[in-house]
């Protein structure tokens, strides 16, 4: 005959209470229809498992036997129970989010500290890479949230769900030394190489400000442009976010908040995925995220557009 998980669950009820009564009303079953499948089990395997006496019910050699090998298994059953209840409800998973080098750092690293504190089943991953790559890796559904900004972002997003976690302000970063060069903002420009909408947002201020301005480089991250502006070759315009590492600049350089829309740093998932888990509780967490770093963001010197002599701007609290 084939031993079923319901046997070993009649077993292992019998043994832990010593009587039917008390092992039919842990299963659920009336103390006949239990006594009934224990005399069937016993007579399909030709063996007595429980030996009846005044004194309560114990098991034979061959009962015990069968007891040490079912408990592994209803434990495994029991984990396994608990563990899908866990997925049903967001608290268990493990998922991927494809970002950019400085948004992975900004919303992924918290919003894994904030898991681990929570949730500490679910498990994010974190893959970084350019917008275009983490778009594709989500259309063939090797990332399952991408962490995109506004300005990074074109027609190949319109069949996911956007789900807006935060915005980033532009601020202009300066070399430290500019102070030593009359206080007049340099015409060496490094540009960051981000799509379009990001260049002509960038291009357009500059061309307003700066309209001699000269570009000394161009570059394809904007922590490798501010490494240049520390580097004192010139001025970039750069997110906010792309400056801080846990609430700190990384940078030895001087920012200015600009006048510019900020833009918006989204999450994009598959549509099926937006509220079933652990996506959901996942995107929780980095919407809580998103609203601490508009919290946080620290007020930097607003960047008046004042030009100086020869075009160039003069830079509030640098005296010439």
């Amino acid at each position: 005959m084939t031993i079923t998980l319901r046997h070993l669950e009649i077993l292992s009820a019998i043994a832990g209470n010593r009587s039917l009564t008390l092992a039919a009303k842990q299963l659920g079953l009336s103390q006949p229809s239990l006594s009934q499948q224990l005399s069937k089990l016993e007579g399909d395997l030709g063996q007595r498992l429980v030996d009846r006496s005044t004194k309560g019910l114990h098991l034979t050699d061959a009962g015990c036997f069968l007891l040490s090998k079912a408990e592994p298994v209803l434990s495994m059953i029991e984990e396994a129970e608990v563990g899908l209840g866990e997925f049903v409800r967001g608290t268990r998973g493990q998922l991927t989010i494809g970002a950019l080098p400085s948004l992975a750092r900004s919303f992924v690293t918290p919003a894994s500290i904030e898991l681990k504190r929570r949730f500490p089943e679910i498990q994010l991953n974190v893959v970084e890479h350019s917008p275009a790559t983490i778009l594709h890796q989500l259309q063939s559904r090797r990332v399952q949230i991408a962490l995109i900004s506004s300005a990074m972002i074109g027609d190949e997003a319109l069949h996911f769900t956007k789900v807006e976690l935060s915005t980033d302000a532009y601020v202009l970063a300066v070399p430290k030394g500019m102070k030593r060069s009359n206080g007049s903002l340099s015409r060496s420009v490094i540009l960051v190489d981000f799509g379009e909408t990001y260049r002509q947002l960038v291009g357009g201020w500059y061309r307003q400000v700066l309209p001699d301005y000269q570009e000394v480089a161009r570059c394809r991250t904007h922590e490798m442009a501010l490494s240049m502006v520390e580097a004192g070759l010139g001025v970039a315009i750069v997110p906010l976010l792309s400056t801080q590492l846990n609430g700190r600049t990384v940078f030895d350089v001087d920012l200015f908040k600009l006048p510019l829309e900020p833009r918006k740093i989204w999450a994009i998932l598959p549509s099926q995925y937006r509220y079933t888990q652990p996506h959901a509780r996942v995107l929780e967490i980095l919407l809580l995220i998103g609203n601490r770093q508009v919290d946080e963001v620290p007020l930097l010197t607003h960047l008046g557009q004042l030009r100086g002599e020869g075009g160039t701007l003069k830079v509030p609290g640098i005296s010439p």
